[in-house]
């Protein structure tokens, strides 16, 4: 599937089948005061492709931070005090179209049927041809993050207090940012009338078609008549202009259709099969999109030229396949020597190239005579290889006393020797590989024991100090925010009035930021408050809140000092 870095996970399907796409556009093409009379019998669709254009679903959560200014008009003068706060978004709603063609407004009303997305199965895309987005996730996931940051500011901005606000600030993190690749269906296509070509595309949910239409140079004068001759000819040559450059276009969009399956061909030529096949995804919506049937026969035709040569490059591969084989002898004798001898890094090398040198057969269908026997051998050197490679690490890990590391090294080795056929011939090598992965593996087995306690306590330790802290949360509930006026807290207001002599008197401000510790929310505010003397005086005190059990969204004191 030609997507530039996922597979969509979601699509929209087409609700509107092929056989009621053209009955909408030969409707199309006839409505209209200046149509041709002539344009049902010499008008006729020359290609329709039932096609899937890429878009992007983001979904987002912000937190921003603000401070700001906020003004009180006092007479003719504004009172200016610092403010701040904190707001939380959550954004779902930003969908955007990640490629650009002639099925673009098509495309875009069809953003408006996300809701009825669902999987992207094999079932629902057979058939359709994809266009391939544009812009990568990367990119998507930035122009997000700005749009998230611009909302979050209007938002912020509204929740500053007064009707005068200067100098506002917002410092926005971005939690998380996950992306959906999916699919919206259009039908893309070319309708001819005469010797002039017209792309148009349908809405695939609602059948809606979009394009221009052919017009009637004769009932154009006609309608206008003798005051509207000069504009009629006007009116013409305009007609005839944008039909010369439409027909420019579509020559320009043929002659990128050739050059890119050109690479395609080239590609094939030189035995590259992965790279044709790239090719040709990459051409797909540059020879079906507004460049005319010839583009779309190029296309077909490239294809089919694709499949000869690689047919004409198996048959070939097949022939010499026995030959091939009959030399990797040499080359396996030279692999089994460094493996007996452990040497991990020269055998890796062999094994790796044994390995491309049976992959291009392996691709064959059916497979060459000799080949299972060939896959066989090598899939045991590579066993045997992997069982080298871990007694290599295992002493490296032991010598470190990372007991835990090597003894799964070691445990690697034994189960890959396991998988080794009875018929490799290399049976005294592999026991004494396998002897020594034993040995290795007693002699990490306490050190290795050690470190697994030492790991569940540490786990124990982490789910424990996990479940005290959703107790904990539980306990606490969110936490407050100082009121931006004055820095107070409400429920510290509260608390005192009830242990006031005068609680009309009490007011709390320049509350801290409240900082969770095990005895919940804590924070120092200063307390001003009428004595018994009826004299006002200012305490700085601390506090510690947490959920208020009859009103769980509210918080309450719970001690101070």
């Amino acid at each position: 599937m030609p997507t530039v870095d996922g597979t969509p996970t979601l699509v929209v399907d087409f609700a509107v089948d092929e056989v009621t796409a053209r009955k909408r556009v030969a409707g199309h093409m006839r409505i209209g005061l200046f149509t041709p009379g002539d344009v049902a019998t010499a008008g006729a669709i020359s290609s329709i492709h039932a096609t899937f254009v890429p878009a992007r679903r983001v979904h987002a959560e912000a937190t921003s931070n603000w401070t700001a200014e906020s003004g009180v008009k006092n007479g003719n003068n504004i009172h200016w005090s610092a403010v701040s706060g904190q707001h939380r978004g959550t954004y779902n709603d930003h969908v955007s179209l990640v490629a650009v063609g002639s099925w673009s407004q098509a495309a875009i009303t069809a953003l408006r049927h996300i809701k009825v997305a669902q999987p992207a199965t094999p079932e629902l895309l057979v058939g359709k041809e994809r266009i391939a987005p544009s812009v990568s996730s990367e990119e998507t996931a930035t122009k997000a993050r700005q749009r998230v940051g611009l909302e979050e500011t209007r938002a912020c901005g509204a929740m500053i207090p007064g009707a005068s606000k200067r100098n506002l600030k917002v410092n926005t993190v971005v939690d998380s940012v996950r992306i959906e690749d999916l699919w919206l269906p259009v039908y893309v296509g070319v309708y001819r009338y005469g010797t002039a070509q017209f792309t148009f595309a349908v809405d695939g949910v609602t059948g809606t078609v979009y394009g221009a239409r052919p017009t009637s140079p004769r009932r154009i004068l006609t309608a206008l008549g003798v005051f509207g001759l000069f504009i009629a000819g006007s009116i013409a040559n305009q007609s005839y202009q944008e039909h010369q450059s439409r027909v420019r276009a579509e020559r320009g969009a043929h002659d990128a259709c050739i050059t890119s399956l050109a690479t395609a061909t080239d590609a094939m030529k030189a035995g590259d099969a992965a790279g044709a096949d790239e090719a040709l995804d990459r051409s797909t919506p540059i020879c079906a999109t507004g460049a005319g049937a010839d583009s779309v026969k190029a296309l077909a035709d490239a294809r089919v030229a694709v499949q000869e040569e690689r047919g004409r490059q198996d048959a070939r591969l097949r022939e010499s396949a026995s030959a091939t084989f009959a030399s990797l002898a040499a080359d396996i004798e030279r692999t089994d020597v460094a493996l007996a001898s452990l040497d991990e890094e020269g055998s890796s090398a062999l094994v790796e190239a044994l390995q491309e040198a049976i992959l291009p057969y392996a691709k064959l269908d059916p497979a060459p005579d000799g080949l299972p026997a060939v896959q066989q051998a090598v899939s045991d050197r590579e066993l045997h290889w992997t069982a080298v490679s871990a007694l290599t690490a295992g002493k490296e890990k032991t010598e470190a006393t990372r007991y835990l590391l090597a003894d799964e090294a070691y445990a690697l080795g034994s189960a890959a020797l396991t998988k080794v056929s009875p018929e490799y011939h290399a049976r005294a090598a592999v026991q004494k590989l396998d002897a020594a992965l034993t040995a290795g593996s007693r002699r990490v087995a306490r050190g290795a024991a050690a470190e697994r306690r030492k790991e569940a306590a540490a786990l124990a330790r982490a789910q424990k100090e996990q479940s005290e802290a959703a107790a904990l949360a539980q306990l606490c509930g969110e936490r407050p925010v100082p009121d931006g006026w004055d820095g107070g807290l409400s429920a510290v207001e509260s608390y005192m009035q009830k242990l006031a002599h005068d609680p009309d008197s009490i007011d709390d401000e320049d509350c801290t930021m409240p900082v969770l510790t095990t005895a919940c929310w804590r924070t120092s505010c200063t307390v001003r408050g009428k004595n018994a003397f009826g004299a006002l005086i200012a305490n700085r005190q601390t506090f510690y809140l947490g959920r208020d059990p009859r009103m769980p969204s509210r918080s309450v004191v719970l001690a101070s000092e």
